[in-house]
């Protein structure tokens, strides 16, 4: 049972995970961007692989839930003055849980090509959304992160990037 349990489930996010450990402590500044980047469209794209390709549901949704929680980080931050690490990230998570709740409520009717239509609409919504935030005089160049007490974890460049890691081959 070792023997399958290796070959399945462990052998992979260990693989991985001494990839990014030996980007990340050898690396220079771009290595561990890439890594840190790579790390964030991994998570993406765990979560289409499991919406579709284990649910087998059609949804184009993921990166609308993906800017949902990246602006309500940074409006927390920013606006409201909660830059205390844990708040950004959970802000994210509960922001990006309630508009999908929201929107899978009548996605529950729809299957196939439908489903496909409706998550295609909420990425527009949202797109539509951010860019009219982003007219605002205050944002014009975009809402950027502050980082406050606690926040060397998400901190840009290895911190960042590190934490985005870990969070991969966690999940």
């Amino acid at each position: 049972i070792w023997r399958w349990v290796w070959a399945r489930s462990l052998r992979a996010p260990l693989v991985i995970g001494l990839m990014f450990a030996v980007t990340l402590a050898f690396g220079s500044a771009f290595h561990v961007y890439v890594a840190g980047t790579v790390a964030i469209y991994g998570l993406a794209s765990a979560g289409q692989g499991w919406l579709m390709g284990k649910a087998g549901q059609v949804s184009l949704g993921g990166g609308a839930l993906f800017a949902v929680g990246a602006y309500a980080a940074a409006l927390l931050s920013t606006v409201h003055g909660g830059d205390v690490f844990p708040l950004p990230l959970l802000a994210a998570a509960l922001a990006g849980g309630v508009v999908g709740a929201i929107v899978a409520v009548p996605g529950l009717r729809f299957r196939g090509v439908y489903l496909l239509l409706a998550t295609l609409a909420l990425l527009y919504i949202i797109q539509f959304a951010g860019e009219r935030l982003q007219q605002l005089p205050q944002y014009l160049a975009g809402v950027t992160m502050q980082f406050g007490p606690g926040a060397s974890v998400m901190d840009r460049g290895r911190p960042a990037a590190v934490t985005a890691a870990v969070i991969l081959v966690a999940c």
